[in-house]
């Protein structure tokens, strides 16, 4: 890699590390490797790059939020730290703590831990990006799922989040427990 390149990589990666969105701008900027190197330094970078502070608090987006403008076509799942416990299927009813922003701004939309107290919810009952992306995760397990438009709200968006049409969203999902 160029040290012009490998500038722009530790740029991109430090500021979307900050974001919690570690993975579409990166992948971009590392497409010169091959999926198996992307993976293994990505999953490197996510080690030392959990949106939790030591307490489990959501770790701030900083003032100056590196913005992504370029369009998000399929669901990214990225698992942060992968859980031990029971595995989370199509359908279940899950308990979760989550935090969700807006993947071009990094605004806060929603998060359960601001209102300290996770939520249960039915898989059947979410946006598409969270019935794709949240099966197969461990109870324990957290996962960043960078959802496209089309996989969130769609045209309609959301008015009560501030979530416009077709608006990318990224959400930090930590599952707690699989309810019966």
């Amino acid at each position: 890699m160029t040290s012009k390149k490998q500038s722009v990589v530790i740029y991109v990666l430090v500021g979307t590390m900050l974001l919690g969105v570690v993975g579409t701008a990166a992948a971009a900027i590392l497409s010169s490797n091959s999926q198996e190197q992307e993976a293994e330094q990505l999953q490197e970078l996510l080690a030392c790059s959990s949106p939790f502070s030591p307490a489990g608090e959501p770790i701030e987006a900083p003032e100056k939020p590196v913005i992504i403008k370029e369009r998000i076509s399929e669901l990214d799942i990225i698992d942060i730290k992968v859980g031990t416990g029971e595995v989370a299927k199509e359908g279940d009813c899950i308990v979760v703590h989550y935090q969700g922003h807006l993947t071009n701004n990094g605004v806060i939309f929603d998060s359960s831990y601001e209102r300290g107290q996770p939520i249960t919810i039915a898989l059947d009952e979410v946006i598409e990006g969270w019935q794709q992306g949240v099966p197969g995760m461990k109870v324990g397990g957290i996962r960043r799922l960078v959802v496209p438009g089309e996989l969130g709200y769609g045209e309609q968006g959301s008015p009560a989040g501030g979530i416009g049409p077709n608006q990318p969203l990224t959400f930090v999902v930590e599952l707690i427990d699989i309810q019966e």
